[in-house]
C-alpha cells in the first residue's frame, strides 16, 4: 500500500514537473511566435481579399502597413540569426514598401504586389523553418 502510495504520488509530482517545463519552454517562444503570428494574419487577410475579391485600397493598405511595422520586430524576435536571415528580412522590407508604394487599388494590382513578398516570406521559411 505504501509503495503504491508513492508511486501514485510520484507521477503526480512528475506530470506537474512536466507541465511546467513545457510550459516555461513555451514562454520561452512566445515573441518570436508572436511576430510570426501577426504577420501571417495580416498576409492572410490580403490573401483572403484576393479570393472573394474584395480588394479595396484602404483596407490592403492597412494591412501592408502593419506587416510593414512588424518587420521591424523580426530581427529583435530572432537576434541570433545570421547574415543571410538578416538579408531576408531586408528584401521582405523592401517587397512590402514597394508594394505599399504601389498602393493596390484592385485585385490585379494586389495579387502582383503580394508576389515579392510572398517570395520572400517562402524563401526565409524554407531555408529556416
Amino acid at each position: 500500500m505504501r509503495s503504491l502510495l508513492l508511486l501514485v504520488l510520484g507521477l503526480i509530482l512528475g506530470a506537474m514537473g512536466a507541465t511546467m517545463v513545457v510550459n516555461m519552454l513555451r514562454q520561452r517562444d512566445a515573441y518570436p511566435r508572436s511576430v510570426m503570428t501577426v504577420m501571417g494574419h495580416h498576409a492572410a487577410a490580403l490573401h483572403l481579399a484576393l479570393r472573394a475579391r474584395q480588394c479595396d485600397a484602404a483596407p490592403s493598405a492597412t494591412h501592408l502597413a502593419r506587416m510593414q511595422a512588424m518587420t521591424g520586430e523580426i530581427l529583435p524576435a530572432f537576434p541570433d540569426m545570421d547574415a543571410p536571415f538578416r538579408d531576408g528580412v531586408d528584401k521582405l522590407r523592401q517587397a512590402i514598401g514597394a508594394a505599399m508604394t504601389a498602393a493596390p487599388r484592385d485585385c490585379p494590382a494586389l495579387q502582383q504586389a503580394l508576389k515579392p513578398i510572398d517570395d520572400a516570406c517562402d524563401a526565409c521559411h524554407r531555408q529556416y523553418r
